[in-house]
């Protein structure tokens, strides 16, 4: 693991100053952001330490998958979160992408003549941008140690060196936006809207959320296979976080952990 003492043209203690939080860390390459901010909870740092890599050499989205995180092509960074009780913790992945989601609008509207192509939300953890994939989040708990609310960002255009099979389903800000994203203005939109997402929420979505959610949801009206339950059709969510899907013949089932394993576009 190798320390940075700048970012983004600024010190590593000033970006701590503008992000309000207690403690901070910025490496050039380390193994995985949440492995690092899961140790600072267990070390004893106060909850909102933060950990931002340049690069990771085993980056992880759910299920153990990869997440390459070429250098200085991205934004990585973990959270170490407060724990919460736990019906509470199927929210935090929700919440967690729903704020990220929203920041990008916010910074994807700032600028005139922008390409306004749409964000979305793929159940349980996904960002797209323009039906790619453009982010991930990954929460992992280490008891009262806290959680680790991991958030990876494709930011300049993708690399040749990233495999064919990915290059063919995922996407970049930069490109996908149509200008030059500033990475420090991200991070600072991403830790403020991520910790106002989480402070003071309950253990249900509230109805604004679940409409907030609806209007970004890339599965609502698809049809979609799940580990759990086959092929339906996708509901959007239950206040509970569940995604409801409605099988042949009507019947409705709440889908709680795995993955949607295809993703079928009706319009494409």
């Amino acid at each position: 693991m190798s320390l940075l003492s700048e970012w983004e043209g600024q010190p590593v203690a000033k970006w701590r100053e503008t992000w309000g939080i207690p403690h901070l860390e910025i490496f050039r390459i380390i193994t995985s952001t949440n492995d690092r901010a899961l140790a600072v909870g267990r070390d004893g740092r106060d909850p909102w330490s933060t950990v931002l890599a340049e690069s990771q050499s085993h980056g992880r989205g759910r299920g153990g998958k990869k997440w390459i995180s070429e250098e200085g092509q991205g934004l990585y960074l973990s959270l170490l979160v407060p724990s919460f009780e736990p019906d509470h913790l199927p929210l935090v992945p929700l919440r967690v992408g729903l704020a990220a989601v929203k920041v990008l609008e916010t910074i994807q509207n700032q600028i005139p003549g922008s390409t306004g192509k749409q964000l979305a939300l793929k159940w349980p953890n996904d960002l797209l941008l323009s039906h790619r994939k453009v982010g991930g989040v990954l929460c992992e708990t280490a008891g009262e140690a806290g959680i680790a609310v991991g958030i990876g960002l494709n930011v300049r255009p993708l690399s040749e060196r990233m495999p064919q099979g990915l290059r063919e389903v995922a996407g970049s800000l930069d490109e996908g936006f149509g200008f030059r994203v500033d990475r420090g203005e991200l991070a600072t939109a991403l830790i403020s809207g991520i910790r106002a997402s989480l402070q003071g929420q309950g253990a249900v979505l509230t109805p604004e959320e679940l409409q907030e959610y609806s209007d970004r949801d890339a599965l609502l009206g698809q049809k979609v296979e799940s580990e759990a339950e086959g092929v339906g059709v996708a509901l959007g969510l239950t206040p509970s976080g569940a995604l409801i899907l409605e099988k042949v013949g009507g019947a409705l089932r709440k889908i709680r952990a795995g993955s949607i394993t295809k993703f079928i576009k009706e319009d494409a």
